[in-house]
């Protein structure tokens, strides 16, 4: 069973200015390619040409349209832009779109300005195999004050979160890639939310589950961020 992807790409990516002036964050280059042509390629390599993918969109979102049209091209997968003339935030856009998202095969939620190593059909089978109601990617910040993080039980049921905590519990972050077990969302989501992560997931703690990412994971938040990153694929550090 393959599951609806939707990728949240509409952020303006204020902290990485000036160059998102010109680009928007999901189409930022890493190694010469840009964040969401990653996204595109996992998602394949799931999915083998059979995904319904839908990316909302608002800052340059001309840009992201040419992009997916080349997606498109490449590949019999169904692409949907939703384009936001006001952002809507996280849960907002989830909400729009809830009826689509929400349906009988289930649904991965992606922060497109993420640059990962995940593999999405791993992750997509272990969340089938827990039979969880949601399932939450995570992975080691170095900087865990600027994340979501969250505590495990035994179990790996998030027991607690808390978004950007001035006193961290720990460095185990939420990865912004969420799987969701149907009819979910429905459940969750309230007209009045703006942002998954501080409106929507701290109301899942007790029937979210932690999934770990194996190889790497990084928020490409801010300048900092995308140097060190570019940094470590240029030395070799990182193999994307």
């Amino acid at each position: 069973m393959i599951p609806r992807f939707f990728l949240l790409a509409a952020g303006v990516g204020s902290r990485l200015r000036p160059l998102t002036d010109t680009c928007p964050k999901a189409l930022v280059e890493i190694g010469g390619r840009p964040l969401l042509d990653r996204w595109f390629h996992r998602i394949e390599a799931v999915a083998n040409g059979r995904a319904e993918i839908r990316i909302n969109t608002h800052h340059l979102h001309e840009q992201i349209v040419a992009r997916t049209n080349v997606y498109q091209e490449q590949s019999s997968s169904s692409w949907g832009v939703c384009h936001e003339d006001s952002l809507l935030g996280t849960a907002g856009t989830l909400f729009r779109h809830l009826d689509w998202i929400d349906s009988s095969t289930g649904s991965i939620v992606i922060y497109a300005d993420n640059f990962s190593s995940i593999d999405l059909g791993r992750f997509w089978s272990a969340h089938l195999d827990r039979g969880a109601d949601m399932t939450v990617a995570l992975f080691r910040a170095s900087t865990p004050e600027s994340c979501g993080i969250v505590e495990l039980s035994s179990a790996n049921i998030i027991i607690d979160f808390e978004e950007k905590p001035t006193k961290p519990k720990s460095s185990l972050a939420n990865a912004g890639i969420l799987a969701f077990k149907p009819g979910v969302l429905r459940s969750i989501l309230n007209p009045e939310d703006h942002d998954m992560a501080r409106d929507v997931l701290p109301r899942c703690v007790g029937r979210a589950v932690g999934w770990h990412i194996d190889g790497f994971h990084y928020d490409i938040g801010t300048k900092r961020d995308l140097n060190l990153v570019r940094n470590k694929v240029e030395t070799g550090e990182i193999i994307p």
